[in-house]
């Protein structure tokens, strides 16, 4: 879309140059003012282009450092989010470990509780 509105402004230039030219040309002027008239409407039109150039760079450089700020909030707030899911996912660690060591205890005591009373089975 760039390239058709580029193409599109880059066609208006070479019209409007090819006009004033024309229109200078076929104008009963001397050619002494005719050649003036053409290098005075070249530097306008050197100036409109310049002007132009300076805009439409101003344009592009604005949009790049919004694109910059907005890239940066976005690794910001992925960053915000890993860390997040880092501390859930230590929290579910802490707890499984928790419970993994609390099951360990109660099949130590179990163990325990069977094996007493076999020995004490084997005793009588």
């Amino acid at each position: 879309m760039a390239e058709k509105k580029r193409g599109r402004f880059f066609t208006f230039i070479i019209g409007g140059i090819t006009g004033a030219i024309g229109g200078l040309l076929f104008a009963p002027k001397a050619g002494q003012e005719t050649r003036e008239d053409i290098k005075k409407r070249a530097d306008e039109l050197i100036e409109q282009g310049k002007e132009a150039y300076d805009t439409q760079r101003e344009r592009v450089t604005e949009a790049v450092e919004a694109g910059r700020g907005a890239a940066a909030d976005k690794v910001e707030d992925i960053r915000d989010k890993i860390e997040e899911t880092r501390q859930k996912l230590q929290s579910q660690m802490e707890a499984a470990k928790e419970k993994a060591s609390s099951g360990m205890e109660t099949a130590k005591d179990k163990a325990s509780q069977t094996a007493n009373k076999i020995k004490s089975k084997e005793k009588k």
